[in-house]
């Protein structure tokens, strides 16, 4: 099965990290822009939209905890990804003057 982001575009680098846990997969597309090369990932679902399809379930992007997006240009957010249970961690290696920052995010 292909699956390609519901909003991608070229030289977005979606696919660049994967990661699954049972019946969900967090992909990293580290060059989208929101803004310039800040990067996003995405959760998709096995079974959403029919039984042999990865539907798309949502978008992530940089975010603070009761925040608005903290986005910025060449972030890289979704370099790296893992996922386990209802977990997600999306890495940003350029966040903070390449200091580098880490987001989890928590299906409920």
């Amino acid at each position: 099965v292909q699956r390609l982001a519901s909003d991608g575009a070229s030289g977005d680098g979606y696919g660049i990290s994967v990661g699954t846990s049972g019946d969900y997969a967090v992909v990293g597309s580290y060059l989208d822009d929101n803004p310039s090369n800040s990067g996003s990932a995405y959760i998709i679902e096995r079974g959403l939209g029919g039984s042999e399809n990865w539907g798309e379930r949502k978008r992530l992007v940089a975010q603070l905890p009761s925040t608005a997006s903290d986005a910025a240009a060449n972030d890289r957010f979704g370099e790296s990804v893992a996922m386990d249970g209802d977990w997600a961690v999306i890495g940003a290696p350029e966040k903070n003057t390449a200091r580098g920052a880490v987001y989890l995010y928590h299906r409920n």
